[in-house]
């Protein structure tokens, strides 16, 4: 994993926190791609105005990464666990497209 500014500040749990970030920045992204207020974002991933906000600021103790997963699923994307090393590698579906 690049080295995220959770690692630089040396926190112990900088990779889950630079995961969470970069699917948040996606999942933003991907509400203001799309024009959507935060009612209708909100009405499409199944959380209230106050949780979207949360979400499009970035507030990153409010959602785990299987929920952050869950709601990509929701905006109509494959989600993929992709492992490798070793010589080996997995791909495990997590989430279907919606």
């Amino acid at each position: 994993m690049t080295k995220s500014a959770f690692h630089e500040l040396g926190l112990a749990d900088a990779d889950e926190l630079a995961v969470k970030s970069r699917l948040m920045r996606f999942l933003a992204g991907e509400i203001g791609k799309r024009g959507l207020t935060q009612k209708a974002a909100g009405e499409l991933l199944g959380l209230d105005q106050s949780n979207v906000s949360a979400l499009v600021n970035e507030k990153i103790s409010r959602f785990s990464i299987e929920k952050l997963m869950t709601l990509a699923g929701r905006l109509g994307f494959a989600v993929t666990i992709h492992i490798e090393g070793g010589g080996v590698t997995l791909d495990v579906p997590v989430q279907n497209a919606a």
